[in-house]
């Protein structure tokens, strides 16, 4: 997926899972919807150019390694009272 520079994740999805955009060097930025609860294990991990996220105030658990090796330069928190509740 190297050459993916956008995704949009429907709302119907509920978690992403382990790996599923790993090594995505093209993607710069990602919304998250509201209907995710979890980020799984290294999700977006290696993604190099990932600078910019958006993260639902539903999530209630992110993986180890979700955003290794990512140039995250600002993270939006969509609810942020129900983000800090997450036990990491």
């Amino acid at each position: 997926c190297s050459s993916l520079t956008s995704v949009t994740i429907p709302n119907s999805v509920t978690s992403i899972g382990n790996r599923a955009f790993q090594s995505c060097y093209g993607l710069t930025s990602i919304e998250i919807p509201n209907s995710v609860t979890s980020i799984e294990e290294g999700a977006f991990s290696f993604c190099h150019n990932l600078t910019s996220v958006t993260i639902p105030g539903s999530l209630t658990s992110i993986g180890s390694g979700a955003f290794t090796d990512c140039k995250i330069t600002s993270v939006y928190v969509d609810d942020m009272e129900s983000f800090f509740k997450i036990q990491m």
